[in-house]
């Protein structure tokens, strides 16, 4: 019964944007010079998610705002907040895509309008679809995703739900472009514990993904992060990730490897 509301709200709440999204697709043909269509794919909290197509081409990907879509709540001990704000949201999107784009970073922002945001379509699966088509790959695919956060961190961004879902990687691992920013960091969480949070936070979300046999297999990752983390970061008060980490310092978890880096991980 539950998963049938969920999609009666999902159907209306689409149904409801009908006359939003033909005002941004007008002004987007104008800007692109050219009739194009929206082509959805997939929801993010209250933004839809659409590929521009002109004639099977594609053009860019559209984020565009929802107001009719519901968010659930989140515990107000996590260490990252959804941004309620619609044009904050689009705009923290936007900032970061410019930071990071002149480096391959990120999308290139190709266009903006409050609440909807086109960047450029990027030819790269997801680092998690790579993960279930070769399992093994767990370890190297969550390195070349933390290289790719310590260079947007050093940019001055945070990602705040880093993980392999919102990250498009080459199938060779030789470039990651980080995609998906609509979380923002809890108030007063300093700039160290948002960078120790980011690394976390990515092998915390793999975790259930990873297969038994590459468990032991850890040590890379953990050299990769003590390479590329600052003093400030490694050094950071961790009793407010703490809520958000319950799988990767939990019993089955990596707490004892991550403890010879960042102390206080090993502490209960």
């Amino acid at each position: 019964m539950r998963a049938i509301k969920r999609l009666v709200h999902e159907v209306r709440a689409d149904w409801l944007i009908r006359p939003r999204r033909a005002e941004v697709t007008r002004e987007l043909e104008r800007h692109l010079g050219g009739r194009i269509r929206l082509r959805p794919r997939g929801a993010r909290g209250r933004d839809t998610i659409y590929r521009v197509d002109r004639a099977g081409i594609p053009l860019g990907v559209l984020r565009l705002a929802n107001p009719h879509r519901r968010r659930a709540q989140l515990e107000r001990s996590m260490p990252f907040r959804w941004i309620e704000d619609d044009r904050q949201r689009i705009a923290r999107e936007h900032d970061a895509f410019a930071a990071g784009a002149p480096s391959g970073l990120t999308p290139r922002p190709l266009w903006q309008c409050g609440d909807a945001l086109l960047v450029e379509h990027v030819r790269l699966p997801r680092g998690i679809d790579l993960l279930r088509a070769s399992p093994g790959r767990f370890w190297p695919l969550n390195i070349a995703v933390t290289t790719a956060l310590a260079r947007l961190h050093r940019l001055g961004f945070t990602h705040m739900d880093a993980s392999l879902a919102n990250a498009l990687v080459a199938e060779d691992l030789s470039r990651v472009v980080l995609i998906d920013f609509e979380y923002g960091p809890a108030p007063d969480l300093s700039s160290a514990e948002q960078r120790l949070y980011d690394h976390l936070r990515l092998l915390e979300s793999g975790m259930k993904f990873m297969p038994e046999t590459v468990r032991g297999e850890i040590d890379g990752w953990v050299a990769t992060l003590g390479s590329t983390l600052d003093s400030a970061a490694l050094a950071a008060d961790v009793a407010r990730l703490r809520p958000a980490l319950g799988r990767l310092l939990g019993p089955r978890g990596f707490a004892p490897e991550l403890a010879c880096l960042v102390p206080a991980l090993g502490e209960r």
